[in-house]
């Protein structure tokens, strides 16, 4: 971990090099007060995606598991898939809370339509989880299209399915 530079805040750095000619860099900001540790089991860099996985203490019965994952443009998509399942498996057999975010660079509105995408929602209704941005999250200026590149999902109620 790195000095963070917002307030009361710990920053948890990935270093990405794979595809870019410069360095990229992921920053994962955590509140102080919470006890959390980097789940390392679970986060990966390919050349297809990255995923940067937390486990959060909790009071309540189950921990709350945190994942950033971001989902090249041109990465393959069925290994992103792959890791997504595997992993949502993995944390929903430790019984555990898990929230999801990031760019998976998967439109949802076209999900009727493009194969992939509704692969993915399906395996996201296998473990149960919600959607929270449920509006258009970029739009463009021509013929007045939108599209939802940006999400965030989580899992409610432990191994529920």
């Amino acid at each position: 971990m790195f000095k963070s530079l917002i307030l009361n805040y710990q920053a948890i750095i990935l270093f990405l090099s794979l595809l870019f000619q410069m360095p990229m860099v992921w920053i994962f900001y955590v509140n102080s007060s919470l006890m959390f540790s980097v789940r390392h089991n679970l986060s990966i860099t390919t050349r297809d995606f990255e995923s940067l996985w937390i486990e959060i203490q909790s009071n309540l019965n189950h921990s709350i598991v945190c994942g950033v994952l971001y989902r090249h443009p041109h990465g393959d998509t069925q290994s992103f898939l792959n890791h997504v399942e595997c992993t949502l498996d993995r944390v929903n057999n430790e019984n555990k809370f898990c929230v999801l975010m990031g760019d998976f660079n998967l439109n949802l509105l076209n999900f009727e339509s493009h194969t992939d995408t509704n692969e993915f929602l399906n395996i996201l209704g296998t473990y149960l989880f919600s959607q929270h941005i449920i509006y258009s999250t970029y739009s463009y200026n021509i013929s007045f299209r939108y599209s939802s590149w940006q999400h965030i999902f989580q899992l409610s109620y432990p191994s529920c399915h």
